[in-house]
């Protein structure tokens, strides 16, 4: 009997460390994005009144190399739409001097410079959605995710747009992403999963804002936030003519 006792101990202690784990992971932050009457000047300034009004997001959380802790150089990002686009602000604070970008192509590697990027889960089925990632020189790449990251494709390339400035303090962008890119239908009070990842690449350091652990990817649907407010858009058909 003496000896079942440590044993249930040890058992109940590490199915608490599992829920703990598991309750982290699955942990939803809510987003909201607010409605936008004048069109965003792309620039990459962020001085239309519309990102004043916008709710900021930002505490990322460091999937590496410390996970778990507050990203070391932190990430502000704010959502407007109408009834068109989906425009995402976000000021990345780092030293400007030690900026890290090694390509200026469609489609560069994100490994090996800094980026931003984020996912929309357009359908909030945690499993189907899109990964959109840019670098402070402008650079695009764009991802079609299913099977919650498992299958993807990097040949789809979606219309959307964006633009950068390089501040004394880091780095600023804006992001337009037409609904029609997204392909879903419209709705009242649409819940879609969002997620964001920042890489600052001189310190190897990735972080998100709905923590994800390092051995998943932005890609993992299932483990965004939730973006709330989004409401009579007009998605259109996701058709493009060349």
């Amino acid at each position: 009997m003496s000896c079942v006792r440590p044993f249930i101990r040890m058992f109940l202690s590490s199915w608490l460390l599992f829920a703990t784990a598991l309750g982290a992971e699955t942990e939803e932050k809510i987003a909201t994005a607010t409605w936008t009457e004048k069109p965003i000047e792309l620039d990459g300034r962020l001085d239309e009144s519309g990102w004043a009004q916008a709710t900021p997001l930002t505490d990322f959380v460091q999937a590496m190399p410390r996970e778990g802790e507050l990203a070391t150089d932190q990430t502000i990002v704010r959502i407007l739409f109408d009834q068109e686009n989906l425009y995402f602000g976000v000021y990345c604070y780092q030293d400007p001097e030690k900026l890290v970008i090694s390509s200026l192509n469609r489609d560069f590697t994100t490994t090996d410079n800094d980026v931003f990027g984020v996912a929309v889960d357009t359908w909030h089925d945690h499993r189907n959605g899109f990964v959109f990632f840019i670098h402070p020189g402008a650079s695009k790449e764009d991802i079609q995710i299913s099977n919650d990251g498992l299958a993807f494709s990097r040949e789809w390339d979606g219309i959307w747009e964006v633009a950068t400035q390089v501040r004394e303090d880091g780095w600023t962008a804006e992001i337009i992403i037409p609904f029609k890119t997204l392909g879903y239908s419209s709705q009242d009070d649409m819940a879609i999963g969002i997620n964001f990842k920042r890489r600052v690449r001189h310190k190897n350091e990735d972080s998100h804002w709905n923590h994800i652990p390092p051995r998943f990817r932005l890609s993992r649907m299932s483990l965004g936030g939730v973006l709330q407010g989004v409401s009579n858009i007009e998605a259109g058909r996701n058709l493009r003519i060349k």
